[in-house]
């Protein structure tokens, strides 16, 4: 109803793909749509935290030093592909750790996993401990408009 009774001076949208949508389903004007992305605490998501926080994340959930871990995070595990992530790892010959943080529903895909240790570790507050303690981070979302899980692993050292 707003976009279609123009109730609205501006519509900021927080990726061209969210502008697109709008523009295609709401038949909205480009020009009434402004892009402004989602920033990044450059401090809190820095690679420096690997030497602050890796030893003692992997500690309480039972990982080494050695082990290679993956890490997952967000929110609606069903749109977001925790069920690829797990049939991934599951088909690779290594042994590999994932992490998967955020809320979904846990149950529904330990039955799948066979041979690789998955942690669902829940939500979680101090997020840049799980980015510091991985060795991988992966985002098999089916859908996501401009996700902030994506942006935090650059600026927390992983390579894009």
């Amino acid at each position: 109803m707003i976009f279609r009774g123009h109730r609205y001076k501006k519509i900021l949208a927080i990726s061209d793909l969210v502008k697109k949508n709008i523009v295609e389903n709401y038949r909205v004007p480009a020009s009434d749509i402004e892009v402004i992305y989602n920033g990044v605490d450059l401090e809190k998501f820095h690679p420096d935290n690997k030497l602050k926080y890796r030893s003692s994340t992997r500690e309480r959930h039972g990982l080494s030093e050695t082990d290679f871990v993956v890490l997952f995070v967000g929110s609606g595990f069903e749109r977001k592909g925790v069920k690829y992530l797990i049939q991934a790892v599951e088909a690779l010959p290594e042994p590999v750790s994932v992490l998967i943080v955020g809320k979904g529903p846990e149950e529904k895909f330990k039955n799948i996993v066979r041979r690789q240790r998955i942690v669902f570790c829940g939500p979680r507050k101090e997020i840049e401990k799980y980015y510091a303690t991985s060795d991988l981070f992966v985002f098999p979302t089916i859908y996501e408009p401009s996700g902030m899980c994506i942006l935090r692993p650059w600026q927390a050292g992983f390579p894009l």
